[in-house]
């Protein structure tokens, strides 16, 4: 067991912003001393290293909570996407390096702004994203992340008898967010919102259909615009 002042040392957090994850239920301390010094063992580490791996990739500290606490996440899984996401944000600082020192070098020559446009770009659309999660399903249905995308859409299927916005509905539609924010990109309410619109669409709404049953997607994306409209007014 660590005292807060070891992890502290250890990872560079501080103890204010440790304490301010025990406070929002991010990061609870495995123990406490007789003294109310908080203690972290061995697997409270292991999710402070999730939680810092996620705040390297500007996760919202709210939705990193939600996401390891959803008994769907895989950290395997999770571990991968971040390493894919590091390895492209690694890529671009080199890039960006090389850049600098072409720049010194070649003072006084014409700019050449092509080399720093991605940086500068405005965002890729939530669309592009979305598509994306949802073309490979279609496409790698048999694949065990793939199927387990499936089994949300199933899942949803299911409580078709109910309204949109009924509360159990609302729980598999937060699950269904924290799915794909584990194993895809992260779900901001903007790509969620996109997102619904996607599933219901021509392209995909069979597949989801397939597996839900009949009226599944246009289900699902009224769900999915209901839950959007709660957060949006809670935010």
């Amino acid at each position: 067991m660590k005292t807060v002042r070891e992890v502290s040392r250890m990872t560079g957090v501080s103890v204010r912003a440790l304490h301010h994850y025990d406070t929002i239920g991010l990061l609870k301390p495995s123990g406490v001393t007789p003294a109310g010094y908080r203690l972290y063992d061995d697997e409270a580490l292991r999710r402070l290293q999730m939680i810092l791996l996620f705040r390297e990739l500007d996760v919202p500290l709210g939705e990193i909570r939600r996401l390891l606490d959803d008994p769907a996440f895989d950290r395997r899984a999770a571990l991968e996407r971040q390493l894919t996401l590091l390895r492209a944000r690694r890529e671009r600082i080199d890039g960006l390096i090389a850049l600098v020192h072409e720049l010194r070098a070649e003072d006084g020559a014409e700019p050449d702004l092509a080399a720093l446009a991605p940086g500068h770009q405005e965002p890729d659309p939530p669309e592009a994203p979305a598509h994306g999660a949802v073309q490979a399903c279609a496409a790698h249905g048999c694949a065990d992340g793939d199927a387990a995308l499936l089994a949300q859409f199933a899942a949803l299927g299911r409580l078709r008898p109910l309204p949109p916005g009924d509360a159990a509905v609302q729980r598999q539609v937060e699950r269904l967010r924290c799915y794909i924010s584990s194993n895809y990109f992260s779900c901001t309410l903007d790509v969620f919102e996109s997102l619904g619109g996607l599933y219901a669409s021509d392209a995909f709404s069979g597949t989801i259909d397939g597996a839900g049953g009949a009226g599944t997607a246009a289900f699902i994306a009224a769900a999915i615009s209901a839950y959007c409209r709660t957060a949006a007014r809670r935010a």
